[in-house]
């Protein structure tokens, strides 16, 4: 009985192993194809703000699909003259189960200019559920003078969830 082979297979796989000899097309019978399920990103936002107090939606969640959170990050930028008191945060706020909660937090220390940045990376997992239809939102600390900048990126996917009913 004759097997055939896709002829691609053993070349691009020598190839990438960097296999030379002694690899039996007969291994390529045991090859099992395999689909990538890992979500890829399809969210990135980015959002800015120089008001004080100011909260800014950077994005609302989808009402149909839930939203996963991979990776975020916060920056601040600050002049000689602003008043803000130090310890006050820049804060990355969103809902979790129901709750508003600051998951990102970057506080600025100093009564002269000074800047700052954070990153929040989820890594492999596949990121933070967040509630559907709701902000994900850019806090800004009070101040009454000077200037003060925030800026926020997150980025994201969403996922339908099919539910299937018995016939």
């Amino acid at each position: 009985m004759s097997k055939n082979y896709n002829v691609n297979i053993p070349i691009r796989l020598r190839r990438q192993l960097g296999i030379k000899e002694g690899l039996d097309n007969e291994v390529f019978d045991k090859i099992v194809p395999a689909v990538n399920i890992l979500p890829t990103i399809s969210f990135a936002r980015n959002g800015t703000s120089n008001t004080s107090a100011s909260t800014t939606n950077v994005l609302t969640t989808p009402t149909d699909k839930d939203f996963y959170l991979t990776g975020a990050s916060l920056s601040y930028e600050k002049d000689s003259t602003c008043d803000t008191a130090p310890g006050q945060f820049i804060r990355l706020a969103v809902t979790i189960q129901g709750v508003s909660r600051s998951i990102l937090l970057l506080p600025h220390i100093s009564v002269t200019a000074s800047n700052g940045s954070v990153t929040l990376n989820v890594g492999n997992s596949l990121g933070i559920k967040l509630d559907r239809n709701t902000n994900i939102n850019l806090i800004l600390p009070t101040f009454s003078l000077g200037t003060y900048t925030g800026s926020m990126s997150i980025f994201g996917y969403t996922e339908e969830i099919i539910t299937e009913t018995a016939s």
